[in-house]
């Protein structure tokens, strides 16, 4: 269901999404797969409207129990973060590395392909298990 289609008959949609999820019956619809081109070929594949409004739900819940734990200059998808941050943290990297420009620097520029279609969900709901203590949120 796309963001036009849920919008009408918004409220009664958001209060049956609220139901499922206390009952535990909630289940995420089909993805949509896609490909996109610019700036290079890759594989889309996007969530239901309805499926990311529980993604923000679970990011709301999630984010006190991992915030304190990431990493300070991780910056993709945080709050008081993201790109204009991360690069001028990576400016002063260089900057620091290099000596001002003094000394030559090296980096790695790496993808793992299909990453997020090969992370094992079993090992990845045992590792949420350790951390998320609401039977609740994981069920």
């Amino acid at each position: 269901m796309n963001a036009l289609r849920f919008e009408v008959n918004a409220e009664e949609k958001l209060f049956d999404l609220s139901e499922e999820l206390t009952g535990k019956t909630y289940c995420p619809s089909r993805t949509v797969c896609f490909i996109l081109e610019r700036p290079k070929m890759r594989e889309i594949i996007a969530a239901d409207f309805r499926d990311r409004i529980v993604h923000h739900v679970l990011v709301e819940r999630l984010e006190s129990i991992y915030e304190p734990i990431f990493i300070y200059d991780s910056y993709a998808c945080r709050k008081d973060k993201g790109i204009h941050r991360a690069v001028a943290k990576v400016k002063s990297f260089i900057s620091k590395g290099s000596d001002n420009g003094r000394r030559k620097l090296y980096y790695l520029h790496m993808d793992i392909k299909n990453f997020f279609m090969t992370i094992d969900k079993n090992i990845l709901y045992s590792m949420l298990q350790k951390k998320v203590k609401d039977n609740d949120l994981l069920y």
